[in-house]
């Protein structure tokens, strides 16, 4: 759906830029606090006519971008390690009766969540995944 790279309207002689570029452009222009997929479609819509991206891609764009610019809170910085980036024992702890929940070497888990860290939006996956459920019934 995506479609080739595409240039900035004001500056015809500049090289293409990257769609994940121009997305990151358009959602530093907007701003942390008022950043939505509807505001950086609209600005894709009015300035860059050759870009077309699906809504999925669109918000792994922006998911990034905002990741990028040190918006999005990286691991450990909301969880429940308190103060750092070290895990506490009790995080460990948890990690490890997770993997063992889902019968997963921690290895095997960590490359996992690597897969669906880069899906992007949490709530676009489950909602993605359930209804693949329901349309495999």
């Amino acid at each position: 759906m995506a479609k080739a790279k595409s240039e900035a309207k004001s500056d015809s002689n500049a090289e293409p830029k990257s769609n994940p570029a121009i997305i990151q452009d358009i959602v530093e222009k907007i701003g942390r606090d008022t950043v939505t997929d509807e505001a950086v479609r609209d600005i894709l819509k009015k300035d860059y006519k050759g870009v077309d991206l699906s809504p999925s891609t669109l918000k792994q764009y922006i998911y990034s971008a905002r990741k990028k610019l040190g918006w999005v809170k990286t691991r450990g910085a909301g969880g429940a390690s308190k103060g750092g980036d070290e895990p506490t024992l009790s995080d460990l702890m948890n990690a490890r009766k997770v993997a063992e929940e889902v019968g997963m070497s921690p290895e095997k888990l960590l490359d996992l969540v690597g897969k669906l860290s880069k899906f992007g939006d949490h709530d676009t996956l489950t909602a993605c995944l359930e209804a693949l459920v329901e349309l495999s019934d």
